[in-house]
């Protein structure tokens, strides 16, 4: 027997009725997060272009621009613009020295072919002039190169990079005084091979840089199988460590806290159900950047948590969700999470001073999240499914109250359903092509009882699929979704 025909027997052994919790998420599109609330916004500074990518160090801001492509330099304090600098490249991200003396961007030019050099650029621009100070292109490590997840060590000493060069990836230590490239650490050298293919953020030390990293090899033993990404790596000069890898799953996101020296990471923002990719309960892990030891987690983050942002002036760390739409804020001295700030940031965001800036079409917004936080999510959702006759059934759905509030008191919740044959939607592009049946209901209990219709299918690999999402409101708003699956024959 091969592997897929043992993981599709395993499959059928283990899905006669299993139960899936995703919180924060909307695996079939259920309460989503409302979009951004205005009242949140303490102020803004219109860029022509709009904004593209933030950065911020005590009160200077560097904003970047595609149209033109140019780097701005605002002055937190008064949200006034002091200079702006025209770039030869769109511009991709931007960081600020630690001093915040330098701002650093780095682009990629869009138009250059596959085989062509010169398809990347860093740039140092002065902070307090305006001035391009330097810049350096065309360095390529074979056919196509292209340059992301900026970073730069606390002393200021050393830039880093993960340069993607066809199937091979490096990161690229660069002297920020020349912008020379200097060591290369090789971390995968082919499809099957190599310590893992970096994603997500870097957590830049003074002597080294430590990413995520996953193998792109397809191992699912079990139905909770194929964790991604599966280790963490310690790079210095030319070599390359995994200090972390299994048990614990990691995501995508790596931190410094400059408190203790040590790393915080998410863990992993999916797991895998055959062919079924669904959303993961994440909690924020933290790590000793050495030996990878775990050394403490803060659970209820929900999920599709994909980035984390760190204002270290308040020891608040901020997880933005795929939809860019909220992300959710976690006090680190207390342990615990604060609740959800909704604020569109999908183009890009920093925090400091208390602040988050977010890069918008029109410029850069300005968000004060003291007094604005929906609830976190909702805990401990339970459904049951009994049968209610002519084709229907009944689903009575539990909760408990969100571990935070949020600026205010929780006011009630919202709660949507679905029944569903997701052997359908593996079959067709339409998301909602099984859609049998949807119910919603709003209360202040914490419970719900709906009426669906029922879901028959003899696709022992794909059953039915009864779902329902559970939102907590304040005054603020609704929070991120709570996601429970019941999968059923």
């Amino acid at each position: 027997m091969n592997l897929g025909h043992m993981r599709m027997a395993s499959m059928r052994a283990l899905l006669s009725i299993s139960l899936v919790a995703t919180i924060g998420g909307s695996l079939f599109g259920l309460a989503p997060v409302a979009q951004a609330d205005e009242s949140s916004m303490v102020g803004s500074v219109a860029i022509p272009g709009g904004a593209s990518g933030v950065a911020v160090v005590g009160n200077v801001v560097a904003v970047t621009s595609s149209a033109p492509p140019s780097v701005s330099i605002i002055d937190a304090a008064t949200l006034t613009v002091r200079s702006t600098t025209a770039l030869p490249l769109v511009p991709t991200e931007v960081l600020l020295s630690p001093a915040g003396t330098v701002a650093y961007v780095l682009a990629n030019d869009p138009s250059a072919g596959i085989n062509e050099s010169a398809q990347y650029g860093i740039y140092a621009v002065d902070v307090a002039t305006g001035a391009l100070l330097r810049s350096a292109n065309g360095k390529t490590c074979g056919g196509s190169t292209t340059l992301s997840d900026l970073a730069i060590s606390p002393n200021g000493s050393r830039l880093n990079v993960v340069a993607r060069c066809g199937s091979n990836v490096e990161i690229w230590a660069i002297d920020p005084t020349t912008l020379a490239v200097g060591d290369t650490a090789l971390l995968l050298y082919g499809f099957l091979s190599g310590l893992g293919n970096p994603i997500g953020s870097l957590a830049s030390f003074n002597d080294r840089t430590l990413t995520m990293a996953y193998v792109q090899v397809f191992k699912c033993p079990d139905m909770d199988g194929c964790p991604q990404p599966d280790v963490i790596v310690s790079v210095s000069g030319e070599s390359a460590t995994a200090v972390n890898s299994g048990p614990v799953q990691t995501g995508m996101a790596l931190v410094r806290d400059p408190a203790d020296d040590t790393v915080l990471a998410l863990t992993s923002a999916s797991r895998w159900m055959e062919f079924n990719r669904l959303p993961a309960l994440q909690s924020l892990v933290r790590f000793d950047p050495t030996t990878g030891a775990q050394l403490g987690s803060i659970p209820g983050l929900g999920s599709n948590v994909v980035n984390l942002q760190l204002d270290s002036s308040k020891r608040l760390l901020y997880g933005i969700r795929s939809s860019g739409k909220s992300m959710v804020v976690v006090d680190l001295a207390a342990g615990s999470v604060l609740g959800e700030l909704r604020v569109n940031a999908a183009a890009g965001f920093a925090v400091g001073n208390g602040r988050v800036y977010v890069a918008q079409g029109s410029g850069l917004g300005v968000v004060d999240p003291s007094k604005t936080l929906a609830p976190a999510v909702a805990q401990s959702v339970k459904v049951k499914i009994r049968p209610a006759g002519k084709g229907k059934v009944q689903a009575t759905i539990t909760w408990k109250a969100p571990a935070a509030r949020g600026s205010t008191a929780v006011t009630g919740y919202r709660v949507e359903a679905i029944s569903q044959n997701p052997a359908s939607d593996q079959q067709g592009t339409d998301k909602n092509e099984g859609l049998r049946s949807q119910q919603s209901c709003s209360t202040r209990k914490t419970t719900c009882v709906v009426t669906l219709k029922r879901v028959a299918t003899d696709d022992d690999l794909f059953p039915a699929m009864y779902t329902v999402a559970v939102t907590a409101i304040n005054a603020v708003g609704p929070g991120a979704a709570n996601e429970v699956s019941v999968q059923a024959r």
